[in-house]
């Protein structure tokens, strides 16, 4: 699936290829693959929720599994790329992959979570603290919440276990909050530690960021 816009340059210019790889699959007798398309103009809600920031975006999707193609765009290239991810379906480094990874991150996990979430929401703690262990259930909650989002990563660091990692994020006490947006912002929660309280303290900062998202979005096509 790739998702365009109708003022994308580059969007137009695939197309032709598309059309190609569209009527070679989707003809097929046995319909192992389905190719499609998404206008992200008509379909603003759903390439948010798949996390399009530019276009062309393209991905192929085996089950739960997601691959981003970032390859030279042509026929050839996007037929060989579809074979290797059927016969060697690993997910890629997308969203749905580090939803896999669970709430404990490491150092690696973390930079990664970052940079592809548009909001990250972590928890910095020390097994030993009383006030940690208060939020856990409540943290426990929180990610249960936005499991199926998206657009926002709950998740977790020990600080014991990677020290280094809670040095360089400047973490001087426990727990240390800290959301992360696609903006590069960061700030950290000083809150109520309840759970509507974080949700709507989380819920506020998607809302702005989404829509400085889309702001952005649309200054880049006016520029195409």
């Amino acid at each position: 699936m790739y998702s365009t816009t109708a003022r994308c340059g580059h969007c137009q210019r695939l197309l032709p290829m598309w059309d190609v790889l569209s009527n070679k699959y989707n003809s097929d007798a046995i319909k192992v693959i389905h190719i499609a398309k998404v206008d992200c103009t008509q379909d603003t809600p759903l390439c948010s929720d798949e996390n399009v920031l530019h276009y062309p975006t393209i991905k192929i999707y085996i089950g739960k599994l997601v691959k981003r193609f970032t390859g030279k765009r042509s026929v050839q290239s996007f037929a060989e790329f579809i074979k290797i991810s059927l016969n060697n379906p690993q997910v890629d480094d997308d969203e749905i992959s580090l939803k896999q990874i669970g709430s404990e991150l490491t150092g690696v996990q973390l930079k990664k979570v970052i940079s592809t979430f548009k909001i990250a929401f972590i928890k910095f703690y020390a097994p030993w603290c009383s006030h940690c262990k208060v939020l856990a259930p409540t943290w426990k909650e929180l990610m249960e919440h936005y499991k199926h989002d998206k657009n926002v990563f709950i998740g977790s660091v020990n600080c014991v276990t990677h020290i280094e990692t809670c040095r360089a994020e400047q973490v001087k006490s426990y727990p240390t909050m800290t959301i992360y947006t696609g903006s590069k912002e960061i700030q950290n929660y000083q809150g109520e530690r309840n759970l509507e309280s974080l949700k709507t303290f989380v819920d506020s900062i998607k809302a702005s960021t989404l829509k400085q998202n889309d702001q952005t979005a649309d200054k880049s096509h006016e520029e195409l």
